[in-house]
């Protein structure tokens, strides 16, 4: 999308409608055609950080100045090439900081689908804590979900030292 107007101009009108629904709202569907299981919670979270990610990154490619590509299209480089060469490198740290920024947004919807219609997870746990006002119970959820964001963040830090070397 970034690299292609036509495609830019194709997608953009229904990036721009559909990326504004409040997708929890979507819940209840997501719940009747995936079930109360996990599906429907992996279709929530993804539906909500893939129009993070796809907006950034489309908008970093767009940023790339088109002085970077001649040299290798005039050496006949391929599309392929050209991705790996210049708009991988150039758009992987973009990348790599919308992950971390819908990080947050994932583990606050995956806590919210928890407390719906389930019996596990720590969405469940902390609000069935709180109903019961077993406040150590419930900090102790939020500590452990704060872990979790921890770990994933240093996962992303790791990727990105291993990945972006630059």
């Amino acid at each position: 999308l970034g690299r292609s107007s036509k495609l830019d101009r194709s997608f953009a009108p229904i990036i721009y409608l559909t990326y504004p629904i409040p997708k929890i709202a979507l819940l209840p569907i997501a719940m009747l055609l995936f079930g109360i299981g996990e599906s429907s919670k992996i279709f929530l979270i993804t539906l909500i950080i893939v129009f993070q990610i796809l907006i950034s990154v489309r908008d970093s490619t767009k940023k790339i100045p088109t002085e970077y590509f001649e040299p290798l299209i005039s050496l006949g480089a391929d599309r392929f090439e050209i991705f790996r060469s210049i708009i991988f490198p150039a758009v992987l740290p973009e990348f790599l900081t919308s992950i971390r920024i819908s990080l947050a947004t994932a583990i606050s919807v995956l806590f919210f689908t928890e407390t719906f219609g389930t019996k596990f997870g720590m969405g469940f746990y902390i609000f069935d804590a709180w109903q019961r006002i077993d406040y150590l119970e419930m900090y102790s959820g939020i500590v452990v979900l704060s872990l979790i964001g921890l770990a994933m963040f240093v996962l992303i830090d790791l990727i990105e030292k291993f990945l972006v070397k630059w």
